[in-house]
């Protein structure tokens, strides 16, 4: 019997969709590859109706018993993906103990996730300047610590999706922003870590120590569009707005479902066809 944390898959009825092989990204530990592509087989599409659901899955295969959290939807390059935060793999002979492993796996993971509005309260002075420099317009959080399917793991980041509601004139009107907000996070004082995600990853303030929270932060403006997946309409529509001084939750929710329902309709085909998307992600530049 053996526990895995944060298995994902491509879920996608796009006909170029790679599979979980090809699309080496989605798995950066290749000994889970063949997991990946077990529990694809059983939930090949991302749909609303599974992500309405919450009770944990549990299916065979051959003489292998998988368990796991249920499903949530993600995003992997420009794919509709789902997301088990916690699978128990294990001997068909073994369900009882395999299921007593999940259970207290999915405990400690509740364990760390209450203590959300603590984590938060690192960053929320942060937000909060942000916002009174005209900045941000509002903050919300997606992914493991919000989501209703999420169990974060130890080492999980805590995403934040920053909200502008404000059109850009032009790219570098848009890029001057996200530096003004890259240097407000850097700048920040307390003891945590926080990456910036455009199309890669940048760590932008390092933490002291190994227990130190890290925050991701992606911006969003009234320009997004999306690619017209079901995860970005998912996403906007369900996230939680994060309360800060001047900066009401409420407020910050109903500005994610206004920008949610600006998502464009999903011309992904068209897009590669015309080669201004890659099924496959390039390889990124060196920072």
């Amino acid at each position: 019997m053996r526990v895995v944390k944060g298995i994902n898959w491509i879920a996608d009825s796009i006909p170029v969709a790679p599979s979980e092989s090809e699309a080496k990204w989605v798995t950066k530990n290749q000994r889970r590859v063949w997991l990946a592509g077990l529990m694809r087989r059983e939930y090949p599409l991302s749909t609303p109706a599974l992500a309405r659901g919450s009770s944990d899955i549990s299916f065979t295969s051959g003489d292998t018993l998988v368990l796991a959290t249920h499903p949530r939807p993600y995003e992997q390059w420009i794919y509709d993906s789902l997301k088990s935060d916690i699978i128990v793999v294990a001997k068909p002979s073994e369900r009882r103990a395999a299921e007593a492993r999940l259970e207290e796996e999915k405990l400690l993971a509740l364990r760390r996730k209450a203590q959300l509005n603590i984590k938060l309260g690192q960053i929320t002075a942060t937000l909060s300047e942000m916002h009174s420099k005209g900045l941000i317009d509002a903050a919300v959080g997606r992914g493991s610590y919000f989501d209703r399917n999420g169990y974060p793991s130890r080492h999980d980041d805590i995403d934040i999706i920053l909200l502008k509601d404000k059109r850009h004139d032009s790219p570098e009107q848009l890029h001057s922003l996200k530096e003004d907000i890259k240097h407000a996070i850097a700048s920040a004082k307390g003891n945590f870590g926080a990456n910036l995600v455009d199309f890669n990853e940048r760590t932008i303030k390092r933490a002291s120590g190994s227990n130190a929270q890290m925050f991701s932060f992606i911006l969003l403006s009234t320009d997004y569009r999306g690619l017209g997946l079901y995860y970005e309409k998912y996403v906007l529509r369900t996230c939680v707005g994060i309360e800060a001084a001047g900066m009401p939750s409420a407020r910050s929710k109903k500005l994610a479902i206004e920008m949610a329902r600006r998502i464009r309709a999903d011309e992904r085909e068209k897009l590669i066809k015309e080669g201004k998307l890659s099924v496959l992600p390039k390889k990124p530049k060196a920072q």
